[in-house]
């Protein structure tokens, strides 16, 4: 390491924790008011020039490309606003975000599916436009669905189209050169995806592959255009028309904010996160945004800990003149699409006084742990409401949609120790109650570092080996919100008794003030509840209110221990059987008060576990039902046999969808408002 490149690091700290591969915030001190910025590298007009240039091109976009047409040709993402992320980001990190979260499916673009869709085929447009505006084949007043034809096909075929690129701007060039009919090859670098390679290929576009990184093949690809004059180079470092095509989607994004309502000021101001590789895609995007919000909107760069190249360009002032490289940084990331080790100078020249700040962050490494459940083809008594298959089966593909096959990784093992079983209810059963047991075996299977090598490997079934109602071409893109999963505690202890059901006199049971100061404890995670051996512990808890959730048993020891956990809404008074010609079924209890645990008893769906007895203290045997459960009060029953049982936590995971609950009082009387 140089010596300047050490002063560096001593001037300034957060690049000698970047370069010791940590995650760091860097808060740009150049950044300064729009006021104080001065002459501007790219104006507002030319923005406006190429928002205009777009919109010419849509009507041959919508027919060429017919996934554009619903948008009539215009190349535009969803803005989704994500509720359950904000509600994630406010609880477990303690964000404070008050307004709203928004995010733009940039990742869900027409024609090549990320932001460099954007400026990537508006450069091709462009020179495009410019080469037939030349020879004479086209005006601005005239049908740009003229370039459709032969004829217009065979004029950009005289002409070349190169660019270097690790995968997504090479697939928004390559794509929409080829269309137009140009020969186009892509100088590729080593880490871009092997189907982005082929996609590209399988369009008629020239793929070229280097061993080293994105730095290197740009460099190639411009030596090889600028050594024949009829090859047109798509710079992703220096393009002006590059940056002027993501810039239009600032306004683009003023018009989304409009259509609901979202106003942007100094009061209610716009804070925008953009992943950063090179620079151009977010850079374009923010200088968009300042131009129309100016101080209204702020902008962060978010690149990976080992490519932070506009981090350290910016941060030094020398932007170009520094990689990744010399800081001791391998360059090297999962995020193809962001694995560059030099920034471009025009990009940080350009927005060295708009950005907020550069953040560099690792994306990690993720576990993939999925449970299938499937109802065989020949389960008796099957509700009719549920699909069928005759054998468990789990459709998956990657993140950039290629089905994976048998090779891909993914073991499998057979849950034989959980049993779903139906209700006794009418109409039909649910399957939806279990009666489980522990095993060692899937302890902690979900975690990172589980060994799963006794697993079997994944059978790879033939699409139409699939039961037709549940096969993957009948699956569509969700158009409703995930549902959110927040953490919750039981809000109290009911009543805690020391008599099984059938052996209960006359007072119900008795009640053990002492034992429920214990089990709130629990409840709070504070102390454990202790079971002891050759007892029987019977505990009925309350939610506070209707929920949908997940409970969760975390427990220690207690070998062979049983436990019954009762779900209900209310408690009720039991009716005598309901009898009819064919059988006799249980009738439904009277509820004479919903919360009189006195007088009154739960009945609803009911899990049955037996503990293993495995767990310990730092790591707990857990028990989760697979479907989610419906309740508000909860009663379980445990016997336990030879061990004492631990009983560390219950708590449940709420679940729901993102739905805001609203209060419209009705009555002059206030206190009938509170109701």
């Amino acid at each position: 390491m140089d010596s300047r490149i050490e002063a560096y690091m001593k001037q300034i700290p957060v690049l000698a924790e970047a370069a010791a591969g940590k995650e760091v915030f860097w808060v740009n001190s150049r950044e300064c008011p729009e006021s104080g910025q001065g002459e501007k590298a790219v104006s507002k007009e030319q923005i406006q020039d190429a928002a205009r240039r777009l919109e010419r091109f849509a009507p041959y976009l919508a027919e060429v490309f017919p996934e554009t047409a619903a948008r009539n040709g215009i190349i535009e993402s969803e803005l989704r606003e994500i509720r359950a992320m904000r509600q994630e980001l406010n609880q477990e990190w303690g964000a404070g975000i008050t307004g709203k979260l928004f995010l733009k499916m940039d990742s869900h673009l027409p024609i090549s599916g990320s932001v460099k869709a954007r400026g990537g085929i508006y450069e091709v447009l462009k020179h495009a436009e410019d080469l037939a505006f030349e020879a004479g084949l086209l005006n601005e007043n005239e049908d740009y669905r003229k370039l459709n034809t032969s004829e217009m096909r065979e004029f950009f075929g005289r002409y070349k189209v190169q660019v270097g690129s690790t995968g997504n701007l090479g697939l928004s060039i390559g794509i929409m050169s080829a269309k137009l009919g140009f020969q186009v090859t892509v100088h590729m670098s080593a880490d871009a995806k092997q189907w982005k390679k082929d996609l590209l290929r399988s369009k008629g576009v020239t793929v070229i592959e280097y061993e080293s990184d994105y730095c290197a093949a740009v460099e190639e690809g411009r030596k090889s255009s600028d050594q024949d004059p009829m090859s047109y180079f798509v710079d992703d470092e220096n393009s002006v028309n590059l940056f002027l095509g993501y810039a239009v989607a600032g306004q683009r994004l003023k018009h989304q904010l409009e259509e609901q309502g979202i106003q942007v000021d100094r009061q209610h101001p716009l804070f925008v996160y953009l992943p950063c590789g090179i620079g151009g895609a977010p850079g374009g995007v923010a200088y968009g945004l300042k131009e129309i919000y100016g101080d209204c909107v702020h902008c962060f760069f978010m690149e990976p800990t080992q490519a932070c190249c506009m981090l350290i360009g910016m941060a030094t002032g020398e932007h170009d003149k520094v990689c990744v490289g010399d800081f001791g940084i391998s360059g090297k990331t999962d995020a193809d699409g962001l694995a560059v080790g030099r920034p471009s100078a025009f990009v940080g020249k350009v927005i060295e006084k708009a950005v907020e700040a550069v953040e560099a962050g690792e994306a990690g490494e993720n576990i993939a742990a999925v449970e299938v459940l499937y109802y065989p083809e020949s389960t008796a008594n099957r509700n009719d409401s549920l699909y069928y298959s005759p054998f468990p089966c789990l459709f998956v593909s990657d993140e950039d949609g290629q089905e994976l096959d048998g090779k891909s990784g993914w073991k499998c093992a057979y849950a034989d120790h959980i049993e779903i079983v139906g209700e006794p209810f009418d109409p039909a059963p649910i399957h939806g109650a279990e009666r489980a047991a522990g095993n060692e075996k899937f302890a902690g299977w979900k975690e990172k570092g589980y060994d799963d090598s006794a697993w079997e490997d994944a059978e790879v079934y033939d699409f139409f080996e699939v039961t037709k109602p549940i096969a993957p071409f009948d699956f569509e893109d969700r158009t409703i919100p995930l549902m959110r999963h927040e953490p919750k505690r039981f809000t109290d202890i009911v009543c805690v008794r020391e008599q099984k059901e059938e052996e209960k006199g006359k007072e119900r049971g008795i009640v053990k003030e002492e034992i429920a100061e214990e089990w709130q404890q629990m409840l709070k995670g504070k102390a454990p509840a202790v079971i002891p051996a050759n007892s029987v512990r019977i505990v009925e808890i309350t939610a506070g209110e209707e929920m949908c959730g997940y409970p969760g048993l975390k427990l220690a020891h207690g070998k062979n221990a049983d436990i019954k956990i009762i779900y209900a809404e209310s408690y009720g008074i039991k009716q005598p059987d309901i009898v009819t010609t064919k059988r006799a079924r249980p009738a439904p209890p009277i509820k004479k008060g919903r919360t009189d645990w006195k007088n009154g008893e739960l009945f609803g769906p009911e899990d049955h576990y037996k503990v293993s007895g495995y767990g310990k203290q730092e790591a707990p045997e857990i028990y989760e039902p697979y479907l989610f459960r419906t309740f508000r009060f909860l009663r379980l029953e445990i016997t336990t046999y030879e061990e004492e049982l631990h009983l560390l936590s219950y708590d449940y995971l709420s679940t729901g969808y993102p739905l805001e609950v609203k209060n419209h009082p009705v009555s002059a009387k206030e206190e009938y408002n509170q109701i």
